[in-house]
């Protein structure tokens, strides 16, 4: 079994290696060249094969390989020890933060529902009580979703990069979801479920739309975010850097995963909130990374055009960092809808591959800075 085990992890990573060198961007060097840069990159500067790719380090120059951020165990460790993990988990949490935001007057979209676990545990690991519209059962449920308008967007209270994510739409009186269709009250115990597998509780929020002016920049199952990050220095909120997630084909999310969903980014100017051309993986098995002029399922072109509302979007960022100063950098996943700026969470320990990936630099200096305070 350890023998089995041991050659599985040899076979990962060698297949990482010739993957790095076979499949290179259209304006790589030639494959010695590039086999070269592979294991420089390893020895000299610990960075992987798949890190590589991603950041086309093939076509960087060796001496701005160390600008990169590798997101690792090291690196969230540095968001750890900046913030108190009681302030983290505010934010952690999607229902506690979006009592936060109701509390701060932060436009969100709104929980319509919380569903625990059958053994009735609303509290987290952290200790905090689950406050809000709990369905502890389909009564419950009905009452609390059948008030609402509009469809659902459904998702476990303590997940990440939209893991177990997904849209319930409703047509007529059954809703569609997953493959399935069903009652109102089947839903219920189809997420009931998956809170019993996973023993955390799912929330429930209204669906949200993309703006007018964004929608051919989007799939039309999934509303790509602006991922814009603050920070705090002497007491002040600042913003750092900002992209934007473009959704693709029939995702339910915009969450890039290292270019593995088949989504696509491009970096926003801070000032102008002009897109600079997106990036995506021309292969969901290995990031091989390639510009992308224009949205594939559309034609709209992508390099130039400005988002409405930017400067309600960096007000709200703003604002939102300002809320919770004990938190010293935040990630901040915000949609721009028919009705404005809505934030639909903060992350504590946000990535920077997909950042580095739509500025084509890396943020190693500048994250730095923000570590140090």
């Amino acid at each position: 079994m350890i023998l089995k085990r041991h050659f599985r992890r040899a076979y990962t990573c060698a297949r990482g290696y010739y993957l790095a060198v076979s499949q290179p961007n259209p304006d790589a060097p030639r494959v010695t060249t590039r086999l070269h840069g592979v294991l420089k990159a390893r020895f000299r500067y610990r960075i992987g094969p798949r890190y590589y790719s991603l950041y086309r380090l093939a076509s960087v120059e060796p001496s701005r390989w160390n600008d990169y951020v590798i997101d690792n165990k090291a690196y969230g460790d540095n968001f750890r020890s900046i913030s108190e993990e009681r302030f983290r988990s505010i934010i952690n949490r999607k229902s506690l933060f979006f009592a936060h935001c109701v509390h701060h007057s932060l436009p969100t979209p709104p929980v319509r529902a919380i569903i625990p676990p059958s053994n009735g545990a609303h509290t987290g690991g952290d200790g905090f009580d689950i406050t809000g519209p709990v369905a502890t059962n389909a009564r419950d449920w009905l009452g609390l979703v059948q008030t609402g308008e509009g469809d659902l967007f459904i998702k476990s209270d303590d997940g990440a990069y939209g893991d177990g994510a997904f849209s319930a739409i409703r047509q007529s009186d059954r809703w569609h979801y997953c493959g399935r269709a069903s009652s109102l009250s089947d839903l219920f115990y189809y997420v009931r479920e998956r809170a019993n597998r996973s023993q955390t509780c799912f929330i429930a929020q209204s669906r949200i739309h993309a703006h007018d002016e964004l929608r051919s920049l989007m799939s039309p199952t999934a509303v790509g975010c602006v991922r814009i990050v603050t920070y705090m220095r002497e007491g002040e909120a600042h913003l750092f850097c900002a992209e934007i997630k473009l959704t693709a084909g029939n995702g339910e999310t915009d969450n890039f995963g290292l270019a593995a969903n088949g989504n696509m980014v491009a970096a926003v100017d801070m000032d102008s909130g002009r897109l600079a051309v997106g990036y995506a993986s021309r292969s969901l098995a290995w990031p091989v990374i390639q510009p992308i002029a224009e949205h594939p399922d559309t034609g709209k072109r992508i390099e130039g055009t400005r988002l409405p509302l930017w400067e309600e979007v960096k007000s709200l960022a703003l604002q939102a960092q300002r809320s919770l100063p004990e938190v010293k950098t935040i990630g901040w996943d915000i949609a721009i809808t028919p009705e404005g700026p809505l934030i639909l969470e903060g992350n504590t320990t946000y990535g920077l591959a997909s950042l580095q990936i739509a500025h084509q630099r890396g943020f190693k200096r500048e994250m730095e800075q923000i570590f140090r305070g």
